[in-house]
């Protein structure tokens, strides 16, 4: 039996030509909810969460970046996790989430860089201080 002769989905989405995704055997499916089930079904897969967890995680972090603490509402966070446990750590910017990947999700490395930029700034004295200067 096709559900060609419904108007809406089960979630209460109209079925028009633009939003409706026409299967091999005729019948139908509204896009938002078939994106839905997608992203569910990937977030499930790689960190092991449903978009409800997603969106718990989302309220929570008040829907900004767990590092930046920028709202990002048009490119939307991605699910940060610890690349050894698999475990969520939390949702992330995307630039904020590459910075992590770069720094090899390390605390010395990041710590360390937070240190080279304070001493770029000139926020505390480095033995090669002058030196440094004298080159720009």
């Amino acid at each position: 039996m096709h559900n060609s002769n419904k108007m809406y989905c089960k979630h209460g989405h109209e079925l028009t030509t633009e939003n409706t995704y026409v299967r091999l055997d005729g019948s139908r499916e509204c896009r938002e909810c078939r994106k839905r089930s997608k992203r569910n079904g990937d977030l499930r897969r790689r960190y092991g969460i449903t978009n409800v967890e997603y969106a718990r995680l989302l309220a929570v972090q008040g829907a900004c970046c767990g590092i930046c603490w920028k709202q990002h509402y048009t490119e939307g966070l991605v699910v940060d996790h610890d690349h050894k446990t698999g475990k969520v750590r939390g949702l992330l910017c995307p630039r904020c989430n590459y910075g992590l990947g770069k720094f090899q999700d390390s605390y010395d490395i990041i710590q360390n860089a937070g240190v080279y930029l304070a001493k770029a700034e000139g926020c505390f004295t480095a033995p090669y201080q002058d030196q440094l200067r004298d080159l720009f």
